[in-house]
Parts: C-alpha cells; sequence; structure tokens
C-alpha cells in the first residue's frame, strides 16, 4: 500500500480525480494519506474534506522562509505517514521535504506555445525543482477552442493520463 500526500494551493482540480481513483479502488494499492494546503482558503480543502479526506494547513504565510516552511511541510509529511507526494496547483516551495522525498514527489508543468499548449509531468529533484522527466504531451489549439474546451481537453488527454500513471507506476513499484 502507498500512502500517497497531495499537496495543493489551489483548486484541486487533479486532486479531485486522484481521490476517485482512490475511492474507485482505480489504481491497485493507492491509499491517500492526506492533503495538505499552503493556503487556509484553498478549495481543495472543501473538495477533499467533503469525500471525508484528512485535511491539513501547512500555511506558507507563517513562515519568514521557504527553509522553515520546507521543514514544517516535511513534519507534516513524516505525521501523516506519506511516501508519495502529488503536487496540484502547489506554490509554495517545497524546502527540504524535496530533498527527503527526493524521487518520490510528481508534478506537472503547463506552458502555452504558440497555438498549442504543452504539459511535462516531472518528478522533482531534491530542490524542489523539475527533475526527472515522466512524460510530455502538446496539445494543439483547434480553431473552435475556448479557454474552458481548451483547459477541458489539457486535462483530460494530458494532464491527468500522466498524473495516474505516476501514480499507479509508484504503487507498483512499492
Amino acid at each position: 500500500m502507498a500512502r500517497v500526500t497531495i499537496l495543493t494551493s489551489g483548486d484541486g482540480r487533479l486532486m479531485r480525480h486522484l481521490l476517485d481513483s482512490a475511492y474507485f479502488n482505480e489504481i491497485e494499492g493507492l491509499e491517500i494519506a492526506g492533503v495538505v494546503a499552503s493556503d487556509p482558503n484553498a478549495y481543495a480543502l472543501t473538495r477533499a474534506r467533503n469525500m471525508s479526506v484528512p485535511c491539513f494547513v501547512v500555511d506558507a504565510q507563517l513562515f519568514p522562509n521557504v527553509a522553515s516552511y520546507g521543514q514544517a511541510l516535511l513534519n507534516k509529511l513524516k505525521d501523516i505517514d506519506t511516501d508519495f507526494v502529488v503536487l496540484d496547483d502547489f506554490r509554495a516551495g517545497l524546502g527540504g521535504a524535496a530533498k527527503y522525498y527526493n524521487g518520490k514527489i510528481v508534478g506537472e508543468h503547463l506552458s502555452r506555445v504558440p497555438e498549442a499548449v504543452e504539459v511535462e509531468a516531472y518528478l522533482a529533484d531534491e530542490d524542489g525543482g523539475t527533475g526527472k522527466q515522466l512524460g510530455k504531451m502538446r496539445i494543439e489549439v483547434q480553431e473552435n477552442d475556448t479557454s474552458e474546451s481548451l483547459s477541458r481537453r489539457v486535462l483530460e488527454t494530458a494532464e491527468l493520463p500522466m498524473l495516474m500513471d505516476a501514480v499507479k507506476k509508484f504503487c507498483e513499484d512499492n
């Protein structure tokens, strides 16, 4: 069983799908240890609480620097017995948590390039930056796309499959 903690600062758009996967046992060996938000007002907390998932706040505003925040975050991750970390729109620095969980933190970057959106899934390096690339996809903007339709297509075609694959692989390997 792999205990996954989701770090978020926002609405928990990716988190919701991961919680659904755990609830419906779509990924064998996946257990959600909890959701940790860097912002006490993050909508992701409401989403997680509605699914009876343990929620915690390590408020980035209360710490003077990334090092002290990272230590508090690391302490929380250890307290809830985390094996693997998923970043979902997490905007705070990871500090020492990145070094401790090196190779066990998955995140995604989205970038807008002319006429497309590129999505890259990665394992965070020991400094919390982009480490080993797990996958990369380019989603072309279509003539009739609205920002909502493009966002939905990027989520369904690239973000979710890459995230779920990374989590599934970790669960299989552990």
